[in-house]
């Protein structure tokens, strides 16, 4: 399955529905694009500067998010020129029905390129370019997740 980096801060930091995503990533490889060791870290950073998280959580989400590198609970797909080029293609592809953002299209880019099952996103303007590209989505419906 890959998952997007929003997915993957779900399962560091609890969020509403971080529980309904641990319960339905378990037991599948994960993977998701090197883009997300620097996205996860930005979006940690931005929960402490909102005071979402303290310094202390933070470290925590950190270590655990390193962890999570280093035992290989969730793999990586290099960050390629090949990749970056099939993003620009899908931004030009989705337009303008679709205003796809520069960093997803590269998450959907490389879902497309290494696929690895289900591209796992709660982004509807991301699952919009997903379905448009022919990529299954997991869910298959939003209004699936229960929230905690």
């Amino acid at each position: 399955m890959y998952l997007d980096s929003a997915i993957i801060v779900k399962l560091l930091v609890r969020e509403n529905d971080s529980a309904w995503f641990d319960q339905h990533v378990q037991g599948h490889d994960l993977w998701s694009s090197e883009l997300a060791l620097a996205e996860v870290r930005s979006a940690i950073l931005t929960k402490e500067r909102a005071k979402l998280v303290s310094v202390s959580q933070r470290k925590q989400v950190f270590a655990r998010f390193q962890t999570f590198c280093e035992t290989e609970i969730l793999r990586f797909h290099p960050l390629s020129s090949e990749v970056v080029q099939h993003a620009g293609a899908l931004l030009v592809s989705c337009h303008p029905e679709v205003a796809l953002r520069s960093l997803d299209a590269i998450h959907l880019a490389t879902a497309m390129q290494y696929p690895r099952g289900a591209f796992c996103t709660t982004d509807g303007k991301l699952r919009a370019a997903a379905k448009r590209m022919g990529v299954t989505c997991f869910p298959e419906d939003i209004s699936e997740i229960i929230k905690d």
